[in-house]
């Protein structure tokens, strides 16, 4: 049934580069198109099956978070200015969408990630500076800036677990060396880690826990513990 098929897709981010999630002998995947998301479950071993789900707007999609079966935040670029910010939401499984309205400053927007029905936090770019931080706590009724530090020049990913988030990000505005940044949806973020010795990459991050995680990137797959 279509419900059974959205039990699936469930914390799903950066699923543009890490398409399939394999668990129960089925896998979800999120395929973009210019105007159109489409939700397709995929039985072990076999073709795509049917659109379970879909949503028209006038954006392009970079990132999505699933913290429900019911409910999917998307963010990504509206069409019409693809330097500024696009969020949307489904709250019942992706019967139907609502667009979101993003803190003025905020730029394209990379990836997002939403570890309650409540909060959600993405990351991208700024229409004033090299970066953003946007986040909710009220399930999207209003988004608002966070903060970080004033040496981030870039960020593309982000991991929330536990309401603690974690995001890889270039530093220096030279857009080579790494940090780390933890932060939570409605606060500051701060630099836990950097290297002058290991470059920032487009790659993605996964935490099982809030101090246990996985990052990959251009040049590097490592681990990080914040412990």
């Amino acid at each position: 049934s279509r419900r059974k098929l959205f039990d699936s897709l469930f914390l799903l981010t950066q699923v543009a580069r890490r398409p399939f999630l394999k668990g129960s002998g089925r896998a979800t995947r999120l395929i973009w198109t210019s105007s159109l998301v489409l939700a397709i479950a995929i039985p072990a071993g076999a073709l795509l099956d049917t659109p379970v789900a879909s949503a028209q707007g006038s954006g392009e999609i970079f990132g999505t978070s699933c913290p429900t079966t019911q409910m999917c935040v998307s963010v990504g670029t509206p069409y019409q200015d693809d330097d500024a910010a696009y969020i949307i939401e489904t709250t019942n499984g992706g019967s139907s969408w609502t667009e979101e309205t993003p803190p003025s400053n905020a730029g394209v927007l990379r990836a997002v990630s939403c570890p309650s029905v409540q909060d959600c936090v993405a990351v991208g770019a700024s229409t004033g500076t090299a970066a953003v931080i946007i986040s909710t706590t009220d399930g999207g009724a209003v988004w608002t800036t966070d903060s970080f530090p004033s040496n981030i020049a870039q960020m593309t990913t982000i991991a929330c677990v536990g309401g603690v988030c974690w995001v890889p990000a270039a530093q220096n505005n030279n857009y080579r060396t790494l940090a780390i940044l933890e932060g939570s949806a409605g606060g500051s973020f701060t630099t836990q880690y950097s290297s002058s010795s290991i470059e920032y990459g487009y790659g993605g991050i996964y935490c099982a826990t809030t101090s246990d995680c996985v990052m990959d990137g251009e040049n590097y797959t490592g681990t990080y513990n914040s412990g």
